[in-house]
């Protein structure tokens, strides 16, 4: 959706924009115009994921193109069908893993080619691609890593940053092969796993030194005893049930804030905090509300500091013309680095508060000294810290059907010291429930670069009725460069529930999953391969 009002000698443009600073450069293109001439307001969104960065952009500029040409207020609304099969998805995939194990059935050196589809236009695909493969190798630690990445240019539609940024399918990938060369060298999959993990001090695949605890360990406990994992694996082996049921798990890292130090990407993004004559205090920024609850966390950090009630504090949608450019947030950098920039332009404040009269304090980011990063060679931070988790899913088969039913889910993640633990309760488990969608049921199908599904009779999403009982946890770990200790949580609990899935599944059937989503015509062709094997 977009609106675009003409007005004088300028043009001012409302949608549900993810990042509004790039709206008036955007529009000012087909319009001829400078940039100062367009005002871009932020809408209420109520959730994004990565679908309202690129796809709300292009529709702004169709409702201004309209409105310079008539003069009038014009806006454009996609139906369902225009929604679904115009706007950005999740990179499809394609991703290969070799490895290479030694005589003590330890992994020494992997090798992965990931390709992405990207579609007719570049768009997201670059970053997509440069999170997918810092990230290739998850939590784990190869002493020999070669990864290379590749975005292709298709007849598709353009994918875009959806939630995981390319990591989701990197995860599915590296848990799934962590489980083939563990069944193949005989050892349980788990400890396989636990037995690669980073820990502090050591190096990730680029090169990066780990300087704060790995509490994988801690994790996967705690999964363990809310799940009954290690109970309740392998319980199926040899049955004759025509409903079998299976258990797996999967561990995950997510790197965040990106490092923008020695790359093109680094550049000012300050925010502002103002205490009014009246004592009430207003946060200006261009970061908007994607429905991960940023006002809220940016006020209560600020609350905290000032020591006032959070009711004087406030953060309306964004306004280019009042805020000042953050360039909105993304990739789960939103609290780590931002509130932190909120929390540092509190205590400054706070130190001016006795001042008569309005105050403000600008403040930008600021990434930590110690950070070292080489863009050309790829080498060093690639990112500030890393949030890590585990997930187990457990599942019900029917072989008649092959249909798939989640009987539980259960996860634990370490994201430092949340904030507000019901803002960050509701965003593993939001997240999760997209995790299990992607794992069994959203397919999207593409063909001569047109998607077939085009409304919910077709392409199906989870109800109430396909979400399990979910328990969670989390495993407190301060962070030193986070405001009271955090780290991010938008990205991470949707990265593992997929692989988790397939690792269930196996588990059931005693069969390989490779392939998303798990659904009944894939699985019944895996059944049937089996059963042709044996």
């Amino acid at each position: 959706m977009a609106i675009a009002v003409p007005e004088e000698e300028r043009m001012t443009v409302y949608g549900p924009f993810q990042i509004p600073d790039i709206v008036p450069v955007a529009v000012s293109i087909p319009l001829g115009w400078n940039t100062d001439r367009i005002r871009a307001r932020v809408t209420t969104i109520g959730g994004d994921f990565g679908g309202k960065m690129e796809t709300t952009a292009q529709i702004t500029c169709l409702g201004a193109l309209a409105a310079y040409v008539t003069q009038r207020p014009c806006s454009i609304v996609y139906d369902r069908e225009e929604d679904i099969t115009t706007t950005s998805k999740r990179h499809p995939s394609r991703i290969r893993i070799k490895s290479g194990v030694d005589q003590n059935k330890r992994i020494r050196a992997v090798k992965m080619d990931i390709d992405l589809l990207g579609g007719a236009y570049f768009g997201s695909s670059a970053v997509v691609l440069d999170s997918s493969v810092k990230m290739a190798t998850g939590p784990y630690r190869f002493e020999n890593v070669s990864v290379r990445g590749r975005a292709l240019a298709t007849n598709h539609i353009m994918p875009g940053a959806t939630r995981g940024f390319g990591v989701v399918q990197t995860t599915f990938a590296l848990e799934t092969h962590m489980s083939r060369v563990a069944r193949q060298l005989g050892i349980d999959p788990l400890d396989f796993r636990l037995g690669h993990v980073l820990k502090q001090g050591d190096r990730t695949s680029t090169d990066a030194v780990l300087r704060d605890q790995v509490k994988i360990p801690e994790i996967v406990k705690s999964v363990d005893a809310m799940s009954g994992y290690r109970a309740k694996r392998g319980r199926q082996a040899g049955s004759d049930a025509t409903v079998k049921r299976g258990i797996g798990i999967a561990l995950y890292s997510f790197g965040a804030p990106h490092t923008v130090k020695g790359t093109l990407r680094g550049r000012p993004r300050p925010l502002i905090l103002r205490r009014t004559g009246s004592g009430d205090v207003v946060i200006l920024t261009t970061i908007t509300e994607l429905g991960q609850g940023m006002v809220t966390v940016f006020r209560e950090i600020a609350s905290r500091i000032l020591d006032i009630p959070i009711e004087r504090i406030s953060m309306d949608n964004p306004d280019t013309d009042r805020d000042p450019s953050t360039m909105g947030t993304g990739a789960s950098l939103g609290v780590t680095l931002f509130g932190k920039s909120v929390e540092r332009g509190a205590r400054k404040l706070k130190d001016r508060w006795d001042e008569p009269g309005e105050i403000e304090v600008m403040e930008d980011y600021v990434e930590p000294g110690y950070l070292e990063w080489d863009d050309k060679r790829v080498v060093g931070d690639a990112f500030h810290t890393y949030s890590w988790g585990a997930v187990a899913a457990e599942v019900s088969v029917d072989l008649l059907t092959c249909e798939v039913q989640v009987t539980g889910v259960w996860a634990a993640h370490d994201i430092g010291r949340p904030i507000n633990d019901r803002l960050a309760e509701g965003q593993v488990d939001g997240a999760l429930v997209q995790g299990l969608g992607f794992g069994l049921m959203e397919v999207l199908e593409s063909k001569e670069g047109i998607l077939q599904q085009g409304r919910l009779r077709d392409y199906a999403i989870p109800t109430m009725r396909d979400i399990p009982a979910i328990r969670q946890s989390f495993v407190i770990n301060p962070y030193s460069e986070g405001p009271f200790g955090a780290k991010s949580v938008g990205e991470i609990p949707t990265i593992g529930a997929a692989a988790a899935l397939g690792e269930a599944v196996a588990d059931a059937l005693g069969i390989e999953v490779g392939r998303l989503p798990i659904t009944p015509e894939y699985l019944l062709d895996l059944v049937r391969a089996k059963e042709t094997s044996s």
